[in-house]
């Protein structure tokens, strides 16, 4: 039979050897008992249980020790309370076993591996005519407010360009321009939602935008975490070999 102060030890934290014992059901029912005494007495035990309890007991191997952290940091748990410890060491602990759940670090790199892979493929998106549109300097006749919006865009002040570019919208419905730059617009400010309408309206019509609205639809939907849309797309875009973002549908393709 162990000698649960010995695993244990004076810190009173859980190792990761009696989680996995007690996940993998190897301890007597006196052992688990103690190793729910713990884990009830701590919140930081009992977070790591039952994260660990949610992502398998396979997940604790390569994750650092409690003690190990403290150690390294020459804490003595002993006599600092966890609510003590500085933020920025809370940070660095969020991966260690007793500090936070597991299962807390596998939500958070899962919900945000998508807003990951969006900002490494998001790039903004002007090509010549903006500035031609903005200076005035257009063969066509430079609508206002659509030079205004424009001028926004291209200072990078998506929330004024959205402003004009909706304004310009009103009385320019069908305008194939105004709706792409719309989208990416929403798409700087984070409004995902409100981007994928307008470029799905531009990915569906022959232009000089639509490669660029497929792309960018396809990001918005690998940010919305809508993986089978953005395969869907990226499937499309791959297979035209003319397109910019043939080859970068590819990379991405396979990264999902």
């Amino acid at each position: 039979m162990w000698n649960l102060k010995n695993i244990f030890g004076n810190r009173n934290n859980l190792s990761k050897k009696d989680i996995k014992s007690y996940l993998n059901d190897e301890l007597t029912d006196q052992q688990k008992q103690e190793v729910e005494e713990i884990a009830n007495a701590s919140p930081l035990n009992s977070d790591a249980l039952d994260g660990f309890e949610q992502a398998g007991a396979k997940s604790i191997n390569g994750v650092p020790s409690f003690d190990d952290f403290l150690k390294d940091r020459k804490i003595d748990s002993t006599t600092s309370s966890v609510r003590k410890i500085s933020p920025f060491i809370n940070k660095i602990a969020a991966v260690l076993i007793g500090v936070v759940s597991v299962s807390a670090l596998f939500l958070y790199w899962n919900e945000n591996k998508s807003e990951r892979t969006f900002a490494e493929e998001f790039e903004t998106y002007e090509d010549p005519k903006m500035f031609a549109l903005r200076d005035g300097t257009s063969n066509q006749n430079t609508n206002a407010t659509l030079q205004k919006a424009t001028t926004y865009y291209l200072e990078e002040d998506y929330k004024n360009a959205i402003v004009y570019f909706e304004t310009f919208q009103k009385e320019n419905k069908e305008d194939i321009q105004s709706s792409f730059y719309l989208g990416v617009s929403h798409l700087q400010e984070k409004n995902t939602k409100k981007a994928i309408p307008y470029l799905s309206i531009v990915a569906g019509q022959d232009s000089e935008y639509k490669d660029a609205a497929q792309w960018f639809l396809a990001l918005a939907h690998v940010k919305m975490k809508n993986e089978i849309e953005a395969k869907m797309i990226l499937e499309k875009i791959q297979k035209n070999a003319s397109s910019f973002y043939s080859e970068k549908a590819k990379e991405l393709l396979e990264r999902l």
